[in-house]
């Protein structure tokens, strides 16, 4: 191999770290471990909505994503949890909107959630626009 071989793959390693580095320094990604750091749920309720998005969006960066967020998560009021779901509808991925239809789930079964509350949210057509979570649906038609 030769020198100019060689320093073009030290160069391309560079900007994949570098790259990676740059991409888990995000927002959310902060938030999520300042957080993280509290270490008990008392620390999210204390959180304004927008810092509790960019935890849930921080959460689902880390691999493996972190779904305990989602206990916190159906704790939240409705009003909050509609407000999250047009966040997710605007730039979230297949992880964020499986971790709100969990925490959704999770605050039905826990009463949180009336039938008048579940029709306004329209959860089956967000499981539908999801794509890949449609069969999470079920669970709304009930």
């Amino acid at each position: 191999m030769t020198a100019s071989s060689k320093s073009a793959i030290a160069l391309v390693a560079l900007v994949i770290a570098l790259s990676g580095c740059l991409f888990r320094s995000s927002d959310d990604l902060e938030a999520y471990h300042r957080y993280n750091e509290c270490g008990h749920a008392g620390c999210f309720n204390r959180l304004s909505s927008h810092e509790k998005t960019s935890v849930l969006f921080g959460a689902m960066e880390i691999h493996p994503p972190d779904l305990s967020i989602e206990d916190r998560l159906a704790d939240q009021s409705i009003e909050y949890l509609q407000s999250l779901k047009k966040e997710i509808e605007t730039r979230g991925g297949s992880y964020e909107a499986y971790s709100f239809v969990s925490a959704v789930k999770l605050k039905r079964q826990r009463g949180g959630i009336t039938d008048e509350q579940m029709a306004e949210m329209d959860l089956p057509g967000f499981c539908r626009d999801q794509g890949d979570i449609y069969n999470m649906c079920d669970f709304f038609q009930r």
